[in-house]
């Protein structure tokens, strides 16, 4: 049983510093890219 999946350190522009994936499914580019939208729409909402 795997309790940690990935390891990420994203930036907050969405930059990855460093990512460490067991099972690799996402682009590294792709997924700080996400990260960072879903963050700057979630301190919209704040």
């Amino acid at each position: 049983m795997k309790v940690l999946q990935d390891i990420w350190i994203v930036e907050k522009s969405g930059i990855v510093i460093f990512h460490r994936e067991f099972d690799k499914v996402v682009s590294p580019q792709l997924f700080g890219a996400m990260m960072s939208a879903l963050n700057m729409f979630a301190e919209q909402l704040a």
